[in-house]
């Protein structure tokens, strides 16, 4: 029995490999079925929990489970913002089976800049840095969110101030939220 979820959780790796080499081929419908079906088997071969890890299994097929919704976040965020809030649930489900992984947070925060909705994303950015303070993409990201924000608050104050109005806009006014 031991050999076969050992044999399971290869086909389980098999099929995230598959997934990220068809998701770097733009291949998303592939990569989508190839991420669902890695869930599967790992969901079988951990004593029937299932895939969002509602049970408790193995410390191993825990992180082999969130290392899979975060990859199917990423996918869902890389399709757009029609796929935002798939993006957010799958990342969601990684942290709940997986724990906070600066990883995971520092792409929830993607989504956030993306929607920008650059107050969210800067504070899960430091929720990254929180969980691992050495954590070079999102200490990245960090800086330039903050850079991009100064920068656009800068750039729409001289846009009031050139047609006249009164009411300076701030980047966080100005945030299209859903």
């Amino acid at each position: 029995q031991e050999s076969t979820r050992a044999g399971e959780r290869g086909t389980a790796a098999s099929f995230n490999t598959f997934a990220v080499s068809a998701q770097l081929l733009d291949e998303r419908e592939a990569a989508e079925f190839a991420f669902g079906s890695a869930l599967e088997i790992s969901a079988e071969s951990s004593h029937g929990v299932d895939s969002s890890g509602e049970a408790e299994v193995g410390e191993m097929t825990m992180h082999a489970i969130a290392a899979l919704w975060n990859n199917m976040g990423n996918l869902y965020r890389q399709r757009g913002k029609d796929h935002f809030s798939d993006a957010l649930s799958a990342y969601e489900k990684s942290i709940r089976v997986g724990g906070n992984h600066a990883a995971v947070l520092n792409n929830i925060a993607l989504v956030y800049i993306a929607k920008e909705e650059f107050e969210q994303a800067e504070q899960t950015l430091t929720q990254a840095l929180e969980v691992d303070p050495l954590f070079e993409c999102a200490k990245s990201n960090i800086l330039k969110l903050k850079a991009y924000v100064e920068s656009h608050q800068t750039e729409s104050n001289l846009q009031q101030e050139s047609t006249g109005a009164s009411i300076a806009i701030t980047t966080t006014d100005a945030a299209v939220t859903e």
